[in-house]
């Protein structure tokens, strides 16, 4: 007798976040907006840039912005290799990854 595979009804396939991403409402418009960061998420930034970092800030004070922040500048520095690497940006919640796509997707990379 022949077993029937099944699959982990948790896993996700590729092509289902694909067309996930893809249905995000992301403003075109908005992508070449200008993010300027508070004073307080540069430093943190900054330091964070040296060092392992845990930033302890309130609900929206801009945790993400930083990560975000970080995201461009490791990326800007990946892109001039010939290697491929990749950023994984782990988060608790599919709300906080969808806000940090969003975010990734407006702020224009140079």
């Amino acid at each position: 007798m022949e077993e029937e595979k099944q699959e982990n009804p948790l896993k996700r396939n590729f092509e289902e976040f694909s067309s996930q991403v893809e249905q995000m409402d992301v403003d075109k418009k908005k992508k070449t907006e200008e993010f300027i960061p508070r004073e307080y998420q540069v430093k943190v930034f900054k330091v964070a840039m040296r060092r392992n970092t845990i930033a302890v800030l309130d609900t929206g004070a801009g945790k993400t912005n930083i990560a975000v922040m970080m995201i461009r500048e490791i990326g800007k520095t990946l892109m001039n290799d010939d290697e491929k690497k990749f950023i994984v940006f782990l988060a608790p919640t599919v709300h906080l990854v969808h806000q940090a796509c969003t975010l990734l997707f407006r702020i224009s990379v140079e």
